[in-house]
């Protein structure tokens, strides 16, 4: 079994960030939101706050990019268990960091040991809030300045409330099919390994 995690080695998070994709969505999407409020909404006489509020939502936008660059890609375990490749992650309900069941602190120290992760596959409903995703089908693997993406078809044992927003108090494992994107960063130890391997695999 290989086990890829993110490098323990913590760099400065200015240099986690692709800060060309960051820079082309904040114009990307101050365009389209300034298109929206000055024409659509406002108007000549709300160019000022046209602009502002537009500025604003980019800024919003660009800083959870930022974040997803420098935290939220490098929480995911990636896995080589008898010829098939698995992900290890904490379930989360939102974008949001640390949104989910199992904290990401409490997540790190569970994946921290071997056993545990091995344990896992044999007893994932023992570990609340921890998604064990199973990768069937590689449809396209990229390699980028800072990162590689890559598509797949999976299926994808998670965790989901029973209940009601406010009462959730039950959570149970659901088995689902789907396609999903991951970004693997470059300061994984042995990305390229790893990149070879998803980019030479189209059926597992």
């Amino acid at each position: 079994m290989k086990i890829y995690t993110c490098n323990g080695k913590r760099r400065e998070w200015f240099k986690r960030v692709d800060w060309l994709r960051v820079l082309i969505v904040f114009i990307i999407t101050f365009i389209l939101f300034f298109s929206f409020f000055h024409f659509i909404i406002g108007g000549a006489g709300m160019l000022d706050r046209a602009i502002s509020t537009s500025l604003l939502m980019s800024y919003l936008i660009a800083i959870g990019y930022m974040v997803s660059d420098s935290i939220e890609n490098r929480v995911n375990v990636y896995i080589e268990k008898d010829n098939k490749f698995y992900v290890l992650c904490p379930h989360s309900f939102g974008i949001e960091y640390d949104s989910g069941i199992i904290s990401i602190k409490d997540f790190k120290k569970i994946i921290k040991d071997k056993n545990n992760i091995e344990d896992i596959f044999n007893n994932l409903e023992k570990y609340q809030g921890i998604d064990l995703i199973e990768i069937k089908e590689i449809k396209k693997v990229k390699m980028f300045s800072k990162f590689f993406k890559v598509r797949a078809k999976v299926i994808s044992n998670e965790w989901y409330g029973k209940g009601g927003i406010f009462t959730t108090d039950t959570y149970l494992l659901k088995k689902k099919e789907r396609t999903k994107t991951f970004c693997i960063p470059k300061d994984y130890p042995n990305h390229l390994e790893l990149y070879n391997d998803l980019k030479g695999t189209k059926n597992l």
